[in-house]
């Protein structure tokens, strides 16, 4: 689920950041530039493990910023094909649940990625699973449950030119499409709820 990586950059520290200690300003400006965002084929950067390298700063002559070159490695968010990772339902619709981690909302699991015999209940918006004759388990929103990893998918924006506007236009409604999200299964033993396997 985590892996560390390898990375290269151009950091540019402002006279503000002269107080704190070099390592302290080039890892906060790091975490500042990369934590929290997607490289794609890479995975979601969480924050700076180490600096392996880092050049003489070169100050700027006009702004005085110092600008160092640095090495460094950087722990990533992504799991791998056939991981099982616990996680949050966070909505569920008839083609699907939507599940989060705590820093993570882009996990889909298919309709037909569910155990057999699971059908939506349109009236509470939630799935049940019967699995016998007597026994009928619901997937409850909020509800931690497991999943097992089947593909990733990436997802790049392309560049749009900017629209003319003109006073007849109507604001036009534009859709997210996250740059990295995965898609899991449930339909494997011990997969789900994860009260149901205790």
């Amino acid at each position: 689920m985590w892996i560390v990586t390898k990375i290269a950059d151009l950091v540019q520290l402002k006279p503000q950041d002269f107080y704190k200690t070099s390592l302290e300003a080039i890892e906060d400006k790091i975490n500042e530039k990369y934590a929290n965002k997607v490289i794609p084929n890479i995975g979601l950067c969480v924050c700076v493990w180490d600096i392996t390298d880092a050049s003489e700063g070169l100050i700027g002559q006009y702004d005085g910023f110092v600008n160092i070159n640095v090495e460094f490695h950087m722990v990533v968010f992504r799991p791998h094909r056939g991981e099982v990772i616990q996680a949050r339902i966070k909505e569920q619709t008839s083609q699907g649940m939507r599940l989060c981690t705590p820093f993570f909302n882009e996990i889909w699991i298919p309709s037909t990625e569910l155990p057999e015999e699971t059908e939506f209940v349109e009236a509470e918006k939630v799935w049940l699973w019967k699995s016998d004759e007597e026994t009928q388990l619901y997937y409850d929103t909020h509800e931690i449950v497991r999943f097992m990893v089947l593909e990733e998918r990436w997802y790049t924006q392309p560049p749009t030119k900017p629209k003319e506007s003109t006073d007849s236009d109507a604001p036009t409604k534009t859709t997210y499409q996250a740059p990295y999200s995965i898609i899991g299964t449930m339909a494997a033993p011990g997969l789900g709820i994860t009260l149901w396997w205790e």
